[in-house]
């Protein structure tokens, strides 16, 4: 029987990180992580004029990854958090996508959090 690992942490952006295009993180292996995982995207310096879009996005190969339906955060505000916590998935890889409509604003920190058997 698996027994709880311990709670795995990763920063995929320890900002700032100033975004003003259309911006991917590095993808995250998750493969042996449980069913039940969060993300957070911590953002703050906007410049008036932010149109944003985030959203997961998922793999099974780490090679083409598909948007997962429902994680799609909008957002004009120049600052404040985004955060996904999703269950029962069975891919391996995972990552997020933003889209930048107009203006530009840093990234903060995107942590991962999760639990691991072994």
């Amino acid at each position: 029987m698996a027994v709880l690992d311990a709670i795995v942490k990763k920063k995929l952006v320890d900002g700032p990180l100033t975004v003003n295009a259309n911006y991917t993180t590095e993808e995250l292996d998750v493969s042996g992580v449980e069913s039940t995982f969060s993300m957070q995207m911590d953002f703050s310096n906007g410049d008036g004029s932010v149109d944003i879009k985030a959203y997961l996005e998922v793999s099974v190969n780490g090679q083409v990854f598909v948007p997962i339906t429902d994680t799609e955060f909008s957002d004009t505000d120049d600052s404040g958090t985004m955060l996904w916590e999703v269950t029962g998935r069975g891919v391996n890889y995972l990552r997020i996508a933003i889209e930048v409509t107009t203006g530009q604003f840093d990234i903060d920190e995107i942590s991962f959090s999760g639990n691991r058997r072994h």
